[in-house]
């Protein structure tokens, strides 16, 4: 499974186990949430006595890393903090559950989006819907659009969107398994910038929410997503701009250098 991101904050995992400690700050850090207490709790100890009946090793205490606990720990944790955390938790999962499904292919949805992406770049640049086509098929590693991978839906759309007045630029140009030039370095700086406003919209949302919780306001659980979708939609389209980071060349890995250091 890949890594679980919640409210920016990367949970880290050892054979299988997550940190509660990483939960914990993921959840505000409050004292009254520490893992200390939620070991203290009835229903955590019968919870990881079941589990252990059941031979699937539960918690494992790391030392100077913390405690690590299964994935049904995690859940339940998130569940003792308040169901806001808990949805947080669980959609983390499911996303990470959907990230790894690297093979599965767009949905006829999905395709039709990208069409009418690429009709609205080729209306903004003047570039032929040809040439959009083949640096989208470059930038993905796929010979024809309905062969990209639900994964790279997000990096794909980023890059059909992204602001370019032209549509070669001077420097770093990528080339297909069939040799022509495609896509450039200026089209995967853009995914990256994407990526870090997302990072910083995230953030906000992330900021916000405690206001929201105090005033018990029915936009709490919005908020909540938002800054899960900024975490998800971020973390996937830097880890897309990155496999082109040495194809490009040394101005715009300096630029690429920039847009990470603003997401460190």
């Amino acid at each position: 499974m890949s890594a679980i991101t919640i409210s920016q904050v990367t949970i880290r995992s050892i054979n299988g186990l997550y940190s509660l400690n990483d939960l914990h700050k993921a959840s505000g850090s409050l004292d009254k949430h520490s893992p200390r207490r939620w070991l203290q709790n009835k229903q955590t100890t019968e919870l990881i006595s079941k589990i252990e009946i059941d031979g699937i090793p539960s918690i494992v205490k790391k030392q100077g890393l913390g405690t690590f606990v299964c994935k049904e720990l995690v859940i339940h944790y998130g569940m003792w903090i308040n169901p806001e955390f808990s949805l947080r938790v669980i959609r983390s999962f499911l996303i990470s559950q959907e990230s790894v499904q690297s093979d599965y292919k767009l949905n006829e949805h999905q395709k039709q989006q990208i069409k009418e992406a690429v009709n609205r770049r080729h209306h903004r640049t003047k570039e032929s819907h040809q040439a959009i086509y083949l640096k989208l098929h470059a930038l993905c590693k796929v010979s024809t659009y309905t062969e990209i991978n639900a994964s790279d839906f997000e990096m794909a759309m980023s890059f059909l969107n992204s602001i370019e007045n032209s549509p070669v630029t001077s420097c770093g140009n990528f080339e297909s398994p069939v040799g022509q030039h495609l896509i450039t370095d200026d089209d995967i700086f853009q995914i990256a910038y994407n990526a870090a406003c997302i990072h910083k919209m995230g953030k906000l949302f992330t900021y916000l929410l405690p206001a929201f919780e105090r005033l018990n306001s029915r936009m709490e659980g919005d908020i909540a997503e938002y800054a899960q979708c900024c975490d998800n939609r971020h973390y996937s389209l830097i880890q897309m701009a990155k496999r082109h980071y040495d194809d490009c060349s040394e101005l715009t890995k300096t630029k690429l250098d920039w847009v990470m250091l603003q997401l460190s």
